[in-house]
């Protein structure tokens, strides 16, 4: 039976000031180590997201891995990656998740990098696809538990909409934008037509 929870919403306060009391600087200087935090992730997943929205053009159209090759490449790389994340997911409070974080982070790097190198050969690109999956989903798992470590345990709803406005909009905001800049900056019209 799971626990029940004991937090309760805190309607005392206005609205609106339980919307920006994650903003106020005086909780950012309470909670210092939650904001870094908070910053670190929402770098990584603007990294993801500058990246993430070519990834299955690149697999596709440059690589040239389509039809039923490519749902045997991703349906192989996103089961594998999900088996390793519930793997890291059930020892990470035991491994500690500094432990993990930098090391995952460095497989997704690793992994997106032979991705690149690999030229459309599909026994290299299956593994590297799986480390650099399995590395993106357990970071994002070490930094949710990171965040989840460091936000005061009574104002738990108090901090969602903040951890929502760094992990998720501004990465979904400016991650994409950077990527067009990029993919226009370099594009070679190559696929244009296509």
């Amino acid at each position: 039976v799971l626990p029940k929870e004991e937090i309760k919403p805190n309607k005392e306060e206005p609205y609106f000031k339980n919307i920006f009391y994650g903003f106020r600087p005086s909780v950012i200087k309470k909670n210092v180590m939650l904001y870094i935090c908070l910053i670190a992730f929402m770098l990584f997943s603007i990294a993801i997201q500058v990246f993430f929205p070519y990834f299955i053009i690149y697999i596709q159209k440059y690589l040239g891995i389509d039809g039923i090759n490519f749902v045997l490449v991703m349906g192989g790389v996103l089961l594998t990656a999900c088996i390793v994340t519930v793997v890291f997911g059930l020892f990470l409070d035991k491994i500690g998740t500094n432990k993990v974080l930098i090391p995952a982070v460095f497989t997704t790097a690793v992994g997106c990098l032979l991705m690149f190198l690999c030229g459309g050969n599909i026994g290299l690109l299956v593994p590297s696809g799986i480390l650099m999956m399995s590395g993106l989903m357990v970071s994002q798992a070490a930094f949710g538990a990171k965040i989840r470590q460091y936000t005061p345990e009574k104002e738990v709803g108090l901090f969602q909409g903040i951890r929502m406005f760094f992990a998720v909009l501004l990465p979904m905001v400016t991650g994409p934008f950077i990527g067009s800049w990029l993919y226009e900056a370099t594009c070679t019209n190559k696929y244009e037509n296509d």
